[in-house]
């Protein structure tokens, strides 16, 4: 057969360390707009106070999509590695 043969540790350690990279950038993707618009609601000016959602629209209407994703990157770099190393070595270690 073709490739390397990985030890059940090794083959549990690679499944957990990318489950928890994908885990991770599909949790940023929900929570990453919802930051953006609650960092906005936090600093609005008192006389013009819009919801969330509201807010959300104004950001898409002024900005694009991708107003909703400020710092996205940021937070991929910081949380993904951190927690596909944390997922890795929980495969590894409860073998």
């Amino acid at each position: 057969s073709a490739g390397p043969h990985l030890t059940p540790t090794t083959q549990a350690s690679l499944d957990n360390f990318m489950g928890g990279a994908l885990a991770s950038l599909a949790s940023q993707s929900v929570v990453v707009p919802i930051d953006v618009v609650s960092q906005r609601l936090m600093v609005q000016d008192a006389g013009a106070r819009q919801s969330g959602l509201q807010l959300a629209r104004t950001i898409v209407a002024a900005e694009g999509p991708g107003g909703l994703y400020r710092g996205f990157g940021v937070s991929l770099i910081t949380i993904v590695p951190s927690s596909a190393l944390w997922w890795g070595l929980y495969g590894a270690y409860t073998r």
